[in-house]
C-alpha cells in the first residue's frame, strides 16, 4: 500500500469539488438578495474555488513526480497531451477564483450579477474541461491497458490482449 502513487488519489478532489461550484452559484444569483448576507456567504464560492485550484496544483505537483516512471510504460506523448490538458485547467481555475473573489468588490448589483453570470458560465466550461483531463488519464490507466490504477505494468488478460491487437496503429 506505501507504493500507491498519490496522483490517482488528489486528482479527483478538484474534480470532485467544481461539479457542487455552479449549483451554489446559481444558489447566490437567484437566494440572496441582502448585499451583507451575500457577501459573507459568497466567501463559500470562493474558498470553493480556492480548493479546487490548490487541489489542481497538488494534482499537477503529484503528476510530475510520478511522471518519469510512469513514462516508461505509457510514452511521453499521451502523459505530454494529458499534462496540456491539466495546465488549462489549472489556468481556468486561477482565473475563476480571482472571478469568485472579485464578485465581492462591487456594490452595484448589476455589475456583481455580470460577474456571477460570468463565473457561471465559467465554472460549466471548467466542468467540460476537467471531464477532458479526467477521460484522458483514465484513458491511459484503463483503455491502454498498460497500467493497472497503482501505476504499475497491467498484467494482461486475454480480453485485454485482444483490444490492444485490434487498435495497434
Amino acid at each position: 500500500m506505501d507504493n500507491l502513487p498519490l496522483h490517482p488519489a488528489i486528482v479527483h478532489l478538484p474534480l470532485g469539488l467544481i461539479i457542487f461550484a455552479p449549483i451554489l452559484s446559481l444558489l447566490f444569483l437567484f437566494y440572496f438578495k441582502d448585499l451583507v448576507n451575500f457577501k459573507r456567504n459568497w466567501l463559500i464560492v470562493v474558498f470553493l474555488h480556492l480548493f479546487v485550484m490548490g487541489g489542481a496544483l497538488v494534482a499537477k505537483k503529484t503528476g510530475e513526480i510520478e511522471e518519469e516512471r510512469v513514462e516508461k510504460i505509457i510514452g511521453h506523448h499521451e502523459i505530454h497531451e494529458h499534462e496540456e490538458k491539466a495546465e488549462f485547467f489549472i489556468v481556468l481555475s486561477i482565473v475563476f477564483f480571482l472571478v469568485s473573489g472579485a464578485v465581492l468588490a462591487p456594490n452595484k448589483t448589476a455589475v456583481r450579477k455580470g460577474l456571477q453570470y460570468t463565473l457561471l458560465l465559467g465554472q460549466l466550461g471548467l466542468i467540460a474541461v476537467g471531464i477532458n483531463v479526467g477521460h484522458s488519464g483514465g484513458e491511459m490507466v484503463f483503455s491502454q491497458g498498460k497500467l493497472n490504477v497503482g501505476g504499475e505494468i497491467a498484467k494482461p488478460t486475454g480480453q485485454a490482449e485482444e483490444g490492444r491487437e485490434d487498435h495497434d496503429d
